[in-house]
């Protein structure tokens, strides 16, 4: 893994002392601390439940951290397992990828044990409006699991000024009370920023006869 930023390494203590939404400012390395709430509860002594990422994000979390050395890289529930299938591998424990209609359909069922979860870990939570099925299953959750922890991750905070009260809204379909706000003007992140300016190269290009003439003629 690669070293961290000061604001990265406030960013998942704050996260991880208090629930709430941690909204970042687009480049600011939403992955990378995704990645890191991956691997502290990549173990099978733990249940830990992600909801709402794409299948090219689930590749990319467990390819990076199977790079990084963890042992028990995260296991993706899909249709392809069985009902069966699926409530072994929930009672095995770890970090699981699960899509939210399987999960919705296991809760209802109850062959996802929802007392034994330690937390859920919430990707694109912008995208969690009332109409969500991540809305439903976190509704779910909340009303069966009163200790399990609700973390969620953003990148996109465009999302949240679309409608009346957006933020309001996703932060209630979460059961959140914490909105963790990281844009670039932020002090932490300007000071980590400007220790590493971008290199600016200018380059001009000498036109010729013709091109000059165009140009007086326009």
């Amino acid at each position: 893994f690669m070293a961290e930023l000061a604001y990265e390494n406030q960013t998942f203590v704050e996260l991880l002392t208090d629930d709430g939404l941690v909204v970042l400012a687009r480049g600011l390395g939403l992955n990378r601390l995704f990645i890191k709430f991956l691997k502290l509860y990549s173990d099978p002594r733990t249940l830990v439940l992600v909801i709402n990422t794409s299948n090219k994000q689930e590749g990319y979390f467990c390819n990076e951290l199977r790079k990084g050395g963890v042992e028990y890289t995260p296991k993706v529930i899909t249709n392809e397992y069985s009902a069966k299938e699926r409530e072994t591998l929930y009672l095995m424990g770890g970090t699981l990828f699960v899509t939210s209609r399987i999960l919705l359909l296991d809760l209802l069922r109850k062959q996802c044990p929802i007392e034994k979860v330690q937390g859920l870990l919430v990707y694109n939570a912008h995208k969690v409006t009332d109409s969500a099925t991540e809305a439903f299953i976190l509704r779910l959750y909340r009303q069966n699991n009163k200790v399990g922890f609700v973390k969620a991750f953003s990148d996109s905070p465009e999302a949240f000024t679309n409608g009346f009260c957006q933020l309001e809204r996703v932060m209630k379909n979460m059961f959140l009370k914490h909105v963790y706000l990281w844009p670039r003007f932020h002090a932490t992140v300007s000071a980590a920023l400007s220790r590493h300016q971008p290199d600016v190269v200018e380059l001009r290009q000498q036109m010729t006869p013709n091109m000059t003439a165009i140009q007086l003629a326009v």
